[in-house]
């Protein structure tokens, strides 16, 4: 994937030696045993997050993430949206240094290229992946606030097919939805 060749990995700071990135971004990509898979997304969530807080391989890292979510399905798409999710929350955000908050706001800018593709996976996959991308929209819309109509939209026809998601989109519409009245 071109997506992995973008980046000299070596260069960034990051919580874990990088010079296995590309090869571990191959592995989730191209295995098919859950096990590697699994242990590379491991290896990637380490390098670039420390309990949630990025660094400067993040928003490159969600990028790759995000190039391989469109491609591949079942559990190995759940695990990528877990660690997308991961990567872009922005839990403790109020303590980040500013590098950080620049580190997370182009992180998740990286979500919003592929908010359609977050669009489908939520309107054709399962409950547990579509609360994934309920968070994730709801990111998108509180880091641009342009989206937060659409994504009320979107959220709001996700509720409609996941009912048991109502709390969760209620939850999160309250970091964005300031003024639904204008949608």
């Amino acid at each position: 994937m071109w997506e992995f060749y973008c980046y000299d990995w070596g260069k960034f700071e990051a919580y874990r030696d990088t010079s296995r990135v590309s090869v571990m971004l191959q592995a989730v990509l191209q295995s098919e045993d859950e096990g590697e898979w699994s242990s590379a997304l491991s290896y990637l969530e380490s390098c670039a997050s420390d309990l949630g807080v990025p660094c400067s391989i993040t928003p490159a890292m969600v990028g790759a993430l995000a190039s391989i979510m469109i491609r591949v399905d079942g559990k190995k798409r759940s695990g990528i949206l877990l660690l997308l999710e991961e990567l872009t929350c922005g839990r403790g955000a109020s303590e980040y240094s500013e590098a950080q908050r620049v580190w997370l706001r182009e992180s998740v800018q990286e979500l919003v290229l592929v908010f359609k593709n977050l669009v489908d996976v939520m309107e054709r996959s399962s409950v547990e992946d579509a609360e994934l991308c309920v968070d994730m929209l709801a990111y998108c819309a509180e880091h641009v606030p342009e989206m937060a109509c659409r994504v009320r939209k979107y959220l709001t026809l996700c509720q409609e097919r996941f009912p048991q998601l109502s709390d969760e989109i209620q939850a999160v519409s309250g970091y964005f939805d300031r003024d639904s009245s204008s949608c």
